[in-house]
């Protein structure tokens, strides 16, 4: 039996590495027999610099930046073998991950950490940059981005404004000029793994703003912050970004970089699964298994266990899911081709002591999975 493990990570408790090689550990303690293959992934949030790099057998490197509060880090970023193409996590620098949940605060923070990086990759002569936006800690709509490539925010009395989702109402006056020529001879993909739009009850604010530290107060006043930020790109660019598909991602980072005439939006999936080959490995396995951290709605936009499900689905392979903890909406991956959905907690269980047996848990379900099969229900 072949059996393809391609996990994304468990955000705050392991790597999609680490969970590939757990559930390994486990389907090999109840069918020692299998060829399993392990293939992390990601979409275009935490981990992918390494899942990109290893890929195309780049290299990983670090710089001296700003982390979301403005406190100098440092950052990883990577190139691929060929030094023609820079892979930037904007988790890495501007990530909800590097803050307490005391310090969460998106009135406050921003992207400028990230822009450093890609200051670096530009230094570097890269062609191309890929720039995975999962996982911020942010709502600045890019904001701080385009402040680290030179791009200038001055307010009414001509005062800088600070780059960040509390202050883009004060923005009197925007000069992109800089930014935009930083990167004028440099193809920018943006590797995002949702689909809102930038404002609006579907939008950055509303839909991820909570997580972020934002209370209901402060959620109105970012999404009207982002609204104005759209009219103030619009007015300076003649580029229109508030309902585009994806503009939403990462607190509007992605609507943000859309302001480069050579940006595009990617889903994050799409460009791992191709510079791995996943279709193929899919349709040569009889068994696939995938996991990530927390399963609701939000995982059939674009994330790594429903984009496994459609394949597997096309393949007609059986396909089972690992998840910390499975919440409403995530009955339609039944719908995309998932077979089994097994949650490592229920309600009854509480968070704390999940994350922290998560590894056990994780064995414990990858070898509910090998019993199923060396049953034949699959």
């Amino acid at each position: 039996m072949k059996i393809l493990i391609a996990p994304d990570s468990m955000k705050d408790c392991l790597s999609a590495k680490q969970v590939a090689s757990i559930i390994a550990t486990g389907i090999g303690h109840v069918l020692p027999d299998a060829q399993v293959t392990n293939m992390p992934l990601a979409d275009g949030g935490e981990g992918t610099t390494e899942v990109y790099v290893a890929a195309t057998g780049g290299q990983i490197s670090f710089a001296n930046v700003r982390d979301p509060l403005m406190r100098p880090m440092k950052a990883k970023w990577g190139m691929s073998q060929d030094r023609q193409t820079a892979i930037i996590e904007l988790a890495s620098a501007s990530g909800l991950e590097l803050l307490t949940k005391t310090e969460r605060n998106p009135w406050e923070t921003t992207t400028y950490g990230t822009g450093q990086l890609i200051q670096e990759a530009i230094k570097a002569g890269v062609k191309n940059i890929l720039l995975a936006i999962g996982g911020s800690a942010t709502n600045d709509g890019g904001a701080g981005i385009l402040a680290a490539l030179g791009a200038e925010f001055t307010g009414s009395h001509q005062q800088k404004v600070k780059p960040a989702g509390g202050y883009l109402s004060k923005i009197h006056k925007a000069n992109f000029m800089p930014a935009l020529e930083s990167l004028q001879s440099i193809a920018l993909t943006v590797a995002c793994d949702v689909k809102n739009p930038l404002t609006g009850p579907t939008g950055a604010s509303y839909v991820y703003a909570n997580q972020k530290g934002a209370d209901e107060k402060m959620i109105i006043a970012l999404d009207q912050n982002l609204k104005y930020w759209a009219e103030i790109i619009k007015r300076h660019t003649g580029r229109s970004i508030e309902n585009i598909p994806g503009s939403g991602a990462a607190g509007g980072t992605g609507g943000g970089m859309l302001i480069f005439p050579h940006a595009r939006l990617m889903p994050g999936f799409q460009m791992i699964s191709k510079a791995l080959n996943l279709e193929e490995h899919i349709k040569a396995c009889d068994v696939v298994i995938t996991a990530e951290g927390k399963t609701d709605k939000q995982t059939l936009s674009g994330k790594v266990p429903a984009e496994i499900a459609k394949l597997a689905q096309k393949y007609q392979k059986p396909a089972f899911l690992i998840c910390g903890i499975a919440e409403k909406g995530h009955e339609g991956l039944y719908d995309l081709g998932i077979s089994e959905i097994i949650p490592l907690s229920s309600s009854y269980t509480p968070t704390h002591e999940t994350l922290e047996k998560a590894p056990y848990f994780l064995q414990k379900a990858s070898e509910k999975i090998a019993k199923l099969l060396a049953d034949g229900n699959y």
